[in-house]
């Protein structure tokens, strides 16, 4: 009975820890818009979002994600770990100044609560309160569907299967 009881233990650890390597994400693959069908590798917190919609939190490659889920798909991920950098070689250090210095495009997208400039790879360079120039420095990363400036009302949306960004009309 004892050796029946390990068995059942063991077969059921293996099971687990090969279904926690399956779906533990890859950050380069994984964005907006994917279906997340195991929360297994993913801490849960209780923090509910709009309709429903709950954040959810991992740690990748040393790095600390949340991503927004609803429905198992991905609508928002953000990190402020000032170990990510971005595609483009954007971390944290990289103020404003140093953007406009590599010619990525800076316009800034003003919404109730986030400052932000799109870059090429989907990822958001996120600013914090107060006014913007030149020597403010990227205070996190977030990637969604929209950017959308409320006070020009310039918008442009993400296409996830193309990866770029695309102007709204």
């Amino acid at each position: 009975m004892k050796m029946r009881k390990f068995i059942l233990i063991a077969s059921a650890l293996v099971c687990f820890s090969c279904t926690f390597l399956k779906f533990v994400p890859d950050m380069d693959e994984l964005d907006i818009g994917d279906k997340i069908y195991c929360k297994l590798f993913i801490r849960y917190k209780d923090d509910y979002y709009l309709n429903g919609s709950r954040w959810y939190y991992t740690n990748v490659d040393g790095i600390e994600f949340r991503f927004l889920v609803s429905s198992d798909t991905v609508s928002i991920i953000h990190t402020c770990d000032s170990s990510f950098i971005s595609p483009e070689g954007i971390s944290t250090e990289t103020t404003l100044y140093e953007l406009k210095k590599r010619k990525i495009n800076t316009l800034i997208f003003i919404e109730p609560f986030d400052k932000y400039t799109i870059l090429p790879s989907g990822w958001m360079a996120c600013f914090g309160p107060g006014d913007i120039v030149d020597s403010t420095r990227v205070n996190y990363f977030m990637k969604k569907y929209y950017a959308y400036d409320y006070k020009t009302k310039i918008g442009y949306y993400y296409d996830a299967e193309k990866r770029k960004w695309i102007l709204r009309e």
